[in-house]
């Protein structure tokens, strides 16, 4: 049985490491949702999910779509706080390495300053503290964080 008052979820995964976007539906929306439901019956008041920036149900980005109906489906439950947060680019150590994000980590690391806040990359260790600020906030409701004020943490 899974007990606990908050929940953090911070499942992820890529299209290309899931091969299919029905493997990768089952990361990023199957198993929070699984997670939300099975928590919330065993009587947790706060659930918080590292979503992504973009995220919008009627996206027709899959990944942004995918994470905007997650966002949907586990604000429906009746949590008595639901925090939402949606950072940029994560960066941060890694087990596997990804060229894509190390070229944006690069282009980020000459050309930040000029990028508007809302889209300048982050680094996890923000978000991870974010995650524990926001758990103890006590402000119960729906609340999406986006990325530009994730960066003051």
């Amino acid at each position: 049985m899974l007990r606990a008052d908050d929940v953090f979820c911070c499942l992820g995964t890529t299209i290309k490491l899931a091969k299919t976007k029905e493997a990768f539906r089952a990361v990023d929306f199957d198993a929070p949702v699984q997670l939300a439901k099975v928590a919330l019956h065993n009587g947790a008041k706060q659930f918080l999910l590292v979503s992504a920036l973009g995220a919008n149900k009627a996206s027709s980005i899959f990944y942004n779509r995918v994470k905007g109906e997650v966002e949907e489906e586990i604000a429906k439950l009746g949590y008595l706080t639901c925090h939402f947060l949606r950072p940029s680019l994560l960066l941060g150590d890694r087990k596997e390495h990804r060229a894509g994000e190390k070229a944006a980590q690069v282009f980020y690391n000459l050309f930040g300053r000029i990028i508007p806040q809302r889209y300048q990359a982050i680094d996890s260790a923000k978000v991870a503290r974010a995650l524990l600020f926001l758990a103890s906030s006590d402000r119960p409701g729906q609340w999406v964080h986006e990325s530009e004020s994730l960066q003051s943490y």
